[in-house]
């Protein structure tokens, strides 16, 4: 090989080195930042997805006591979807929701220990299950002038509906569906 020769093979592969720093260095951290939203991304969605797990938690652990409680029955509905990933928790919480559907009523003492399955397995499923004993999970505080005060409430709302149907019905309306016909 002559010295001309090999000056322009090295030449030649000098020229391809150059050119392929070059790609890598306008490549390279395109690739970085889109490997790197990508990973921001999913630490958000993991963030987010524990934050829910955390809300679902705290609001059944406020609603324990509470025989009916909308935060806890927008908690529950939840549940499923927060925790798709955890079979333990889905079940749980079916067994909760089959003795709720239960007719005649499931007896309390079923519920209760129902809920404080759910209850367990979502503490286990945040990093919370060894910090929580069973007597936590089932402790709670609901004075009974509270009690009193929820059930007054209730009464009067399902007064003021009655009334307003019976009015309703008085013009020829109702504010509930007709049934439908059992053909």
């Amino acid at each position: 090989m002559t010295p001309q020769a090999v000056s322009a093979t090295a030449a030649a592969i000098s020229a391809a080195f150059a050119l392929l720093a070059i790609l890598t260095n306008w490549i390279a951290p395109r690739f970085l930042a889109h490997y790197a939203e990508k990973v921001r991304r999913q630490a958000e969605r993991e963030a987010e997805v524990a934050r829910q797990k955390r809300f679902i938690f705290a609001e059944l652990m406020k609603a324990r006591g509470i025989q009916v409680n909308r935060d806890a029955v927008a908690a529950f509905n939840l549940i499923d979807l927060a925790f798709i990933d955890n079979a333990k928790v889905r079940d749980a919480w079916a067994d909760l929701f089959s003795a709720y559907r239960h007719i005649p009523p499931a007896p309390a003492a079923l519920t209760s220990d129902k809920m404080l399955a759910l209850l367990r397995a979502i503490a286990d499923d945040i990093g919370l299950g060894d910090r929580f004993r069973t007597a936590d999970l089932e402790r709670y505080y609901y004075p009974q002038v509270l009690s009193d005060e929820d059930q007054a409430k209730a009464y009067r709302q399902r007064k003021e509906i009655i009334e307003i149907e019976q009015a309703l019905r008085a013009e020829g309306r109702s504010l509930f569906p007709p049934r439908p016909s059992p053909d």
